[in-house]
């Protein structure tokens, strides 16, 4: 109920503000919930608490309706990917569900290592 009472609202006037889809905007909300399902279950204590936490983040993905969010399709259902990190200490990198676009702000910054702009490897 959260996200279709609390969170959708403001998706939807955010979308309308912006002139892009909604769609879009949930997904990289979804991109900053799987940066923390990423890194929470590398410092769970046990297995226990390490599947706890991945349970609970498909219970608040994955598992949710489309009608929660006002569109067609849960924006959640996303099969994550992976590529090689260039940057140590990680062997790879999960890619983000939707572009942040932070590359259109500053001509120095380029795309991110995990932008889904990137060709593959």
């Amino acid at each position: 109920m959260f996200y279709k009472n609390d969170v959708s609202p403001i998706i939807l006037a955010l979308a309308k503000a912006a002139q892009t889809k909604a769609v879009m905007l949930w997904k990289h909300i979804y991109n900053q919930l799987y940066t923390y399902m990423e890194e929470e279950p590398r410092d769970a204590a046990d297995d226990s608490t390490r599947n706890l936490i991945i349970e609970q983040f498909k219970s608040i993905t994955w598992e949710l309706e489309p009608e929660v969010f006002g569109l067609h399709s849960n924006p959640f259902r996303i099969i994550p990917k992976f590529r090689t990190d260039p940057n140590p200490p990680h062997n790879t990198i999960s890619i983000k569900a939707t572009c942040c676009l932070a590359y259109q702000l500053r001509a120095d910054h380029g795309y991110c290592s995990s932008c889904p702009i990137l060709p593959p490897e």
